[in-house]
């Protein structure tokens, strides 16, 4: 193949979306970023998964409890964080239309957990109108719930991309 014909993939950082508002990088891409990604600091799970869109929950389904990795407020542009600290508070940010929630998807499996979790794969919108943004937020939601001794849901974790 000859040089000139010869194509290079677009880099991270071209494919990268714009940020959202609110978020720390919010506004065009920024070259001086570049420098910082040669730094000799190691990001944290947390900052990756964010980096690429993703973030990560648990979820204690007894006391309704919803933990976060950092980051994931800005990333998701939820104003409130009270919206975001149990399951029943972040399931009223979604689209009134919504059918395949969290709570749904664990609640109604037929599926045993035999010891490591029951996977579960949706997708949802988070609504502008609730969040205050022009437009939805639609996520995958990837993710895996664990039973107690009698079958029960007891806790989930997973990660939102957006």
């Amino acid at each position: 193949m000859s040089a000139q014909s010869h194509k290079t993939s677009p880099s991270a950082e071209d494919l990268r979306p714009e940020s959202a508002p609110g978020s720390p990088d919010h506004g065009p891409r920024n070259p001086s970023r570049r420098a910082n990604a040669t730094s000799d600091r190691r990001q944290s799970a947390a900052e990756i998964l964010n980096s690429v869109g993703e973030c990560m929950y648990e979820w204690d389904i007894a006391s309704d409890t919803l933990n976060w990795s950092d980051g994931a407020q800005a990333l998701l542009g939820v104003q409130d964080r009270a919206l975001m600290s149990c399951g029943r508070r972040f399931s009223e940010l979604l689209l009134p239309t919504t059918t395949d929630t969290r709570e749904n998807t664990v609640f109604s499996s037929s599926k045993l957990d035999d010891g490591a979790g029951v996977p579960y794969r949706i997708q949802y919108a988070l609504s502008a109108e609730k969040l205050g943004t022009k437009s939805n937020i639609w996520l995958e939601d990837n993710g895996r719930w664990f039973a107690d001794t009698d079958g029960k849901a007891v806790r989930a974790h997973g990660v939102l991309r957006i």
